[in-house]
């Protein structure tokens, strides 16, 4: 397993995205004084979860991202993510590569991620148990470090655990009587609550016997409820014959009824179409009598008008005759 590439963004000088491809051959970065050959170091530790400021050179973890410059403004997060070859499964995953990614945030809160998976920080941890590119390995030493080695300064023995992977067993069992003294204490947590139901026991059997003969008298009950329902229904059935047999007498007249209602709303419909002929011969009638009517008045007017004419010929005619005999007189003279 070798380290294939290192992702940062935001950690500490970083500010802009940068990838760092390892080829094969790869043994050494080299750089002038300030170039930031320490923070690709403390970028590793950093991804791979380390949680001492003092180790990344740093008094908190707001100092591990980008503060700002003159001509940048500060980042709100940083992000180092590192891409191992585990080609030959050294890790325990069936991936071909594994990308560790850790994030921090100025609130201050972290997230970790495995193949761009969040986890815990402890999945991590197991994760590089016996690697030896885990916590107390020789795979990240800084130049004193190196000195300490060599001096034996350091542990050794922290050192040659995490090279035989028996720390990663020492873990294991360290998490293993963690988790029996927390059983131990769930025991004892458990005889305390057996002590103290112990003495709620009789009562219960007390009150366990109540509820027995609660239920037999509840059933005893339902039995007769049940006797007293089935006789109610019989007696419930006789009476409901003659009603039903009533109820079918009225059913039959409701049934002849609405026939009879039928056939009156036919004969209506039908006696109401004839009126309705007979009115309209009736104002056809009416109207030919107005004419009538209409015509004799003229008729009655008309002989008036004779009549006046008539008398106005006759006294034209008296008059003539008057005159007539005037003149015979005259003649006579």
């Amino acid at each position: 397993m070798y380290l294939k590439k290192l992702i940062l963004r935001g950690f500490k000088s970083f500010s802009d995205k940068i990838e760092l491809e390892f080829s094969p051959g790869i043994t050494v970065i080299v750089g002038p004084n300030g170039g930031g050959k320490s923070n690709l170091m403390d970028a590793l530790r950093f991804c791979l979860g380390e949680q001492s400021s003092r180790i990344l050179r740093g008094n908190k973890t707001e100092e591990f991202i980008f503060n700002g410059s003159k001509f940048k403004k500060p980042l709100g997060m940083a992000e180092a993510s590192v891409l191992f070859d585990n080609s030959q499964k050294i890790l325990p995953l069936e991936f071909e590569e594994v990308l560790i990614t850790r994030q921090i945030f100025r609130e201050g809160y972290n997230q970790h991620f495995i193949n761009k998976t969040s986890c815990r920080l402890r999945d991590i941890q197991e994760l590089l148990m016996g690697t030896g590119i885990g916590q107390g390995g020789l795979c990240f030493l800084s130049q004193n470090e190196v000195e300490k080695v060599l001096l034996g300064s350091l542990d050794r023995r922290e050192i040659l655990e995490e090279i035989s992977a028996t720390n990663k067993y020492k873990f294991k069992k360290k998490e293993s009587l963690r988790k029996l003294e927390q059983t131990n204490n769930n025991l004892i947590r458990l005889k305390d609550i057996i002590l103290e139901l112990s003495g709620q026991l009789k009562n219960l059997e007390g009150q366990l016997q109540k509820f027995r003969r609660y239920k037999h008298s509840c059933e005893k009950l339902k039995e007769l409820e049940e006797i007293y329902f089935s006789l109610e229904l019989k007696k419930n059935e006789e009476k409901y014959l003659p009603l039903k047999k009533e109820e079918e007498k009225i059913k039959l007249s409701e049934s002849n009824l609405n026939l009879e209602i039928n056939q009156a709303r036919n004969e209506y419909l039908e006696n109401k179409s004839l009126f309705l002929e007979i009115e309209r011969q009736i104002e056809l009638e009416h109207h030919d009598v107005n004419l009538f009517y209409l015509e004799t008045q003229k008729q009655e007017d008309f002989l008036t008008l004779i009549e006046e004419r008539k008398e106005n010929i006759s006294q034209n005619l008296n008059e003539l005759r008057k005159e007539e005999e005037n003149l015979k007189i005259k003649i006579k003279n």
